[in-house]
Formats: C-alpha cells, sequence, structure tokens
C-alpha cells in the first residue's frame, strides 16, 4: 500500500553509510538497506501504525520481508518504500512516510519516490510496480497520480478497520509509462551521447549524424542505466523493442564478462558507470530514419497471397 504518514516530531529514519547512493535528487538521497530497523520504526511510529494495520495487530516487523533477497528496502530521510516480488517482474510497493514539514514533505516524498522507482526499473527485473491503497487515505489516493501511476480497478468492502470494511483502489505502474515520464534518464541518454561523441573524436570517426531527438534520449538513457547497473540483458532487450518499433537499427550484447555491447556503429567495453569503444565507424547519413522506412516499405509490399 502506498502509504502517507501526518507528524513533524519524529527523528529521521536511519540509513546505511556502507551503502552506496542509488540516485539523488533536490531533498533526498536513496539508499538500500538489508537491516528492517531502518523502516520498523516508521511503520509503528503511531501517525502511521492506524493506516497499515488491521484490528488485532499490535506491532509490525517486516524483518522476514527485508531478509528475503528477492525483495527491496529503499530507504531516505524521513521513511522508505519496501518492493515485495510477487512474482519474477512485478513488485508490491509499500511506502512509509513521516511529514517533517508540510511545506516541504510533498516534493521531498515524491523525489525519493520517483528515484526508487527508476532504481527499481533500471537495477532488477522489475517491469511492473502494485500498490493498494484503503479508501481512507486519502492523501495517498491524489499523490498516487502525480508519481504515474494508474488506477487499475476499485473493490469494495475489503480492507478491516476498526469501524468495518472500507474500499480499496488498486493502482499500477508499468514500465512503459515510467519510461515516458522519468526525465532523468534523459539527461543520461544525453550523457550517453557525449561521452559517443568523445569516442568518436578518439578513434577520428565522422559523426553518425542522426538527429537529436527527445525521445531516442529517453530510450539510451534508460537502456544505458540498465546496462551501467547490472542488468545489461534487459537494457538490450527493451532498448530493441522500441528501436524496432522507432525505426533505429537494433544493438546487442556480444559478452557480460567482460561486458561488450554492439550498438551497430561501435563496440564498448563497459567499465563501471561508463565505456570505452573497442572499435568505431562511421554510419550512413540518415541510417536512424531510412531504417524505419526500409522495415515499414518491405513489410508493406511482402506477398501474403501464399497458401490462399
Amino acid at each position: 500500500m502506498m502509504l502517507d504518514a501526518m507528524d513533524a516530531t519524529e527523528p529521521k529514519v536511519s540509513t546505511q553509510e556502507d551503502q552506496p547512493d542509488v540516485s539523488t535528487a533536490p531533498s533526498c538521497a536513496v539508499r538500500r538497506s538489508f537491516d528492517a530497523s531502518d523502516i520498523n520504526p516508521i511503520f509503528n511510529h503511531p501517525t502511521v501504525f492506524p493506516n497499515v494495520s488491521v484490528p488485532g495487530l499490535e506491532k509490525i516487523d517486516v524483518t522476514n520481508l527485508v531478509a528475503d533477497p528477492r525483495n527491496v528496502l529503499l530507504t531516505a530521510d524521513g521513511g522508505g518504500i519496501i518492493f515485495c516480488q510477487i512474482e519474477p517482474g512485478i513488485y508490491e510497493v509499500h511506502t512509509a512516510f513521516l511529514k517533517p514539514e508540510r511545506s516541504s514533505n510533498g516534493p521531498h516524498i515524491r523525489n525519493v519516490c520517483q528515484n526508487a522507482y527508476r532504481w527499481m526499473f533500471t537495477h532488477t527485473d522489475c517491469m511492473v510496480l502494485q500498490t493498494r491503497i484503503p479508501a481512507f487515505n486519502r492523501a495517498a489516493i491524489v499523490f498516487a497520480p502525480l508519481l504515474g501511476w494508474r488506477l487499475e480497478f476499485e473493490r469494495k468492502s475489503v480492507w478491516p478497520t476498526a469501524d468495518g470494511m472500507v474500499d480499496m483502489s488498486f493502482f499500477c505502474l508499468r514500465y512503459e509509462d515510467w519510461v515516458k515520464n522519468d526525465d532523468h534518464i534523459v539527461e543520461t541518454g544525453n550523457g550517453f551521447h557525449r561521452k559517443l561523441d568523445e569516442e568518436r573524436a578518439r578513434h577520428g570517426v565522422e559523426d553518425d549524424g542522426h538527429p537529436d531527438e527527445e525521445c531516442h534520449d529517453r530510450y539510451v538513457g534508460a537502456c544505458a542505466e540498465m546496462i551501467f547497473s547490472g542488468q545489461p540483458e534487459k537494457g538490450v532487450i527493451l532498448y530493441n523493442r522500441w528501436a524496432r518499433f522507432a525505426g533505429y537499427g537494433p544493438i546487442a550484447m556480444i559478452s557480460k564478462d567482460p561486458l561488450m555491447v554492439d550498438i551497430g556503429d561501435a563496440l564498448l567495453h563497459v567499465v563501471q558507470k561508463s565505456f570505452k569503444a573497442i572499435r568505431m565507424k562511421a554510419s550512413p547519413r540518415g541510417n536512424s530514419n531510412t531504417h524505419g522506412a526500409d522495415q515499414i516499405l518491405a513489410a508493406c509490399t511482402q506477398d501474403t497471397s501464399a497458401g490462399s
């Protein structure tokens, strides 16, 4: 469930200093934690507990959830998010935050959530996030669409409270919706292209001439972040799925150790969060546009009468 607390007095939740920063944005830093004590105090805080508990439950302890390596706990100042794997590629989201200051809480939580979703889509097999919100949590129901969640359906009288059963709203955030709306990955795509231009200059190869397109930067950025974050197969598959539709040439992972990716006009050796071009070649001018046109023309002119 997407949960939002309403208190300003509780100290900030602790984080593990030995865990690397996942991502940063104004007013937030997100880390992966393997310690349930980083989030248990938030779930059990008196302003949060009523939103997450059911009658008869005295305390929430997510130790077993966090200990399961299939699940992910991402923490930040004032709260955190648990992503529980329902099945490969699908995670249920449980979000809990205190409200340090009413004027600044919204942007902080929004930044944390956006960074956490980005981490899940680029660092894991995640393709779909799911969350359930009981009807009494109106703040979360209003907040969810602002983060890209889509209402899938509602069910009547399914969540128990001290006053009886209440309705529940069911939301999803799919990879396809996330990649179209996360602007951080556009800058990653820009950075990838800038580095590629440096490698072309180093090899003395002329620029490939394809136009600068925001859509291309976006999907290149998502692919690059997956490759840099240990999900190269996922990155290549999802980029090629988009590229075939958009009319760009495909890419291929040649080997995983060392990590080598063929992007058509260059063979890249990926090291940590950067790369070097092992070899490069000039691309035909306008290749990214004519590739798609040729595919469409070929599909439209195939003989479909065979066997009739």
